[in-house]
Protein backbone atom coordinates (compact mmCIF):
# COMPACT_ATOMS: atom_id res chain seq x y z
CA UNK A 1 0.00 0.00 0.00
CA UNK A 2 2.43 2.23 0.76
CA UNK A 3 4.19 1.87 -2.42
CA UNK A 4 1.40 3.40 -4.26
CA UNK A 5 -0.02 5.64 -2.20
CA UNK A 6 0.22 8.37 -4.50
CA UNK A 7 -2.13 6.64 -6.53
CA UNK A 8 -4.45 5.94 -3.48
CA UNK A 9 -4.09 10.25 -2.73
CA UNK A 10 -4.97 10.65 -6.53
CA UNK A 11 -7.97 8.49 -6.61
CA UNK A 12 -9.23 9.47 -3.10
CA UNK A 13 -9.13 13.11 -2.52
CA UNK A 14 -11.57 13.87 -5.53
CA UNK A 15 -14.07 11.92 -4.16
CA UNK A 16 -13.90 13.68 -0.91
CA UNK A 17 -13.76 16.81 -2.54
CA UNK A 18 -16.18 16.52 -5.58
CA UNK A 19 -20.22 17.37 -4.69
CA UNK A 20 -21.00 15.51 -7.13
CA UNK A 21 -20.01 12.88 -10.35
CA UNK A 22 -16.99 11.80 -7.61
CA UNK A 23 -16.32 8.78 -9.82
CA UNK A 24 -15.53 10.68 -12.72
CA UNK A 25 -13.58 13.26 -10.96
CA UNK A 26 -11.52 10.28 -9.58
CA UNK A 27 -11.26 8.61 -12.76
CA UNK A 28 -10.21 12.44 -14.63
CA UNK A 29 -8.20 12.96 -11.67
CA UNK A 30 -5.85 9.36 -12.02
CA UNK A 31 -5.90 9.73 -16.13
CA UNK A 32 -4.07 13.03 -15.53
CA UNK A 33 -1.49 11.86 -13.13
CA UNK A 34 -0.68 9.12 -15.03
CA UNK A 35 -0.75 11.31 -18.36
CA UNK A 36 1.56 13.72 -15.93
CA UNK A 37 4.10 10.43 -15.01
CA UNK A 38 4.43 9.35 -18.39
CA UNK A 39 5.09 12.69 -20.14
CA UNK A 40 7.79 13.14 -17.58
CA UNK A 41 9.08 9.76 -18.09
CA UNK A 42 9.49 10.52 -22.07
CA UNK A 43 11.21 13.64 -21.06
CA UNK A 44 13.63 11.63 -18.78
CA UNK A 45 14.59 9.38 -21.13
CA UNK A 46 15.59 11.99 -23.46
CA UNK A 47 16.96 14.81 -21.67
CA UNK A 48 17.37 13.32 -18.46
CA UNK A 49 21.18 14.26 -18.45
CA UNK A 50 20.72 18.33 -19.13
CA UNK A 51 18.35 17.67 -15.91
CA UNK A 52 21.08 16.46 -13.36
CA UNK A 53 18.72 12.71 -13.54
CA UNK A 54 20.94 9.75 -14.25
CA UNK A 55 17.74 7.92 -16.01
CA UNK A 56 19.54 4.72 -16.17
CA UNK A 57 19.52 4.19 -12.26
CA UNK A 58 17.03 1.58 -10.79
CA UNK A 59 14.04 3.20 -9.03
CA UNK A 60 14.56 3.87 -5.25
CA UNK A 61 17.29 4.98 -2.99
CA UNK A 62 19.05 8.06 -3.72
CA UNK A 63 18.44 7.83 -7.34
CA UNK A 64 15.09 10.28 -6.73
CA UNK A 65 13.14 8.23 -9.45
CA UNK A 66 10.18 6.19 -8.58
CA UNK A 67 7.96 3.61 -10.17
CA UNK A 68 4.03 4.75 -9.82
CA UNK A 69 1.89 2.85 -11.38
CA UNK A 70 4.72 0.67 -13.71
CA UNK A 71 6.10 3.81 -14.70
CA UNK A 72 9.39 5.18 -13.85
CA UNK A 73 9.02 8.39 -13.27
CA UNK A 74 10.80 11.68 -10.96
CA UNK A 75 9.36 10.94 -7.16
CA UNK A 76 7.18 13.86 -6.11
CA UNK A 77 5.80 11.88 -3.22
CA UNK A 78 3.01 12.86 -1.90
CA UNK A 79 2.96 16.78 -2.78
CA UNK A 80 2.43 15.66 -6.86
CA UNK A 81 -0.08 13.69 -6.15
CA UNK A 82 -1.94 15.97 -4.09
CA UNK A 83 -1.26 18.81 -6.52
CA UNK A 84 -2.59 17.02 -9.70
CA UNK A 85 -5.71 15.93 -7.92
CA UNK A 86 -6.74 18.63 -5.97
CA UNK A 87 -6.41 20.80 -9.52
Amino acid sequence: IFSNIELLFVIGLPIGLAKKANARAALAAFVVYMTWNNFIETMLGFWGSSFGVDYSLEPGGVSGLKNIGGVKTLDTNLIGAILIAAI
